[in-house]
């Protein structure tokens, strides 16, 4: 985590899973841009708990961009990342933070196969394309 912080930050996967103030263990809905469902079993640690308490994100920061080793990055503004209320379309009632992943189904990432992180992000609103915003394999988030 680097950028428009105090305190940049380089995490090894046993420094986020020792971040216990953070987990988050859920079912996470997703819906690509060709209409394809699915329900993911994610664990990981709540991304604007990471900024907020160990990045000390500037009061100032008015984006987040999260880039993969590929290149594919997202941006979001701080006020997406801060949401604890994402969706899922067929349980409304269920709210949603986004996190960083480590496992997925029950299987941890494999860091052979990459950065064994993930973003994961509900949907804003029913029928809301989310999954093109989740970013695997990060290498680093930067805030602006």
């Amino acid at each position: 985590i680097e950028g428009n912080v105090e305190n940049s930050l380089s995490l090894s996967l046993d420094d986020l899973k020792a971040m216990e103030d953070y987990f988050y263990s859920g079912t996470f809905y997703s819906l690509n841009s060709f209409g394809t469902i699915e329900y993911t079993d994610f664990t990981g640690v709540k991304l604007w708990g990471l900024l907020k308490e160990k990045a000390l994100i500037s009061e100032e920061a008015t984006g987040i961009q999260v880039v993969a080793v590929d290149g594919y990055s997202m941006e979001f503004t701080v006020e997406q990342i801060k949401r604890n209320d994402y969706i899922d379309e067929t349980n409304q009632d269920l709210k949603l933070p986004v996190i960083i992943a480590w496992k997925e189904n029950g299987e941890e990432y494999n860091p052979e196969d990459g950065p064994p992180y993930k973003l994961v992000i509900g949907q804003k609103e029913p029928g809301d394309v989310n999954k093109p915003q989740w970013v695997r394999d990060i290498d680093k988030i930067i805030v602006e």
